[in-house]
């Protein structure tokens, strides 16, 4: 198995990190918008791309997304309770992830002549 797809007992690598965050802030979204996501669907759909990852594996994974998330003091994903004692690379990406998004929304609401609901961030190191 090449390093790209994890290993089994090792730390997650920074491909499986991207595709696990790329799918909590998809169900995130959902959740924003008063859609039901199936979270166990998309949790399978995940699983196909982490050969080297369990179910349980991803729902931590998902958890300590959570717990960053939490970090910020924005919404996290309803059914994953925040579960600390998370990778460094983990709290990278999510918060580059939410920064992102969080810039994204800060523009179209300017650009829709409602006045913005945005505050800047903090970098993670600063918190």
């Amino acid at each position: 198995m090449d390093n790209e797809q994890g290993e089994a007992g090792l730390p997650w690598t920074l491909t499986e990190i991207e595709a696990t965050v790329a799918t909590y802030f998809q169900m995130l979204r959902m959740q924003e918008l008063g859609q039901k996501a199936n979270k166990a669907e998309h949790n399978r759909r995940l699983l196909a791309s982490l050969p080297a990852r369990s179910i349980q594996e991803v729902g931590y994974k998902h958890r300590n997304s959570s717990a960053v998330m939490n970090l910020y003091g924005v919404q996290t994903l309803a059914g994953y309770k925040p579960a600390a004692n998370f990778q460094q690379l983990l709290m990278e990406i999510v918060g580059d992830t939410w920064r992102v998004i969080a810039h994204s929304m800060c523009w179209r609401s300017a650009a829709s002549r409602r006045p913005p609901k945005c505050r800047p961030l903090k970098p993670l190191t600063a918190l």
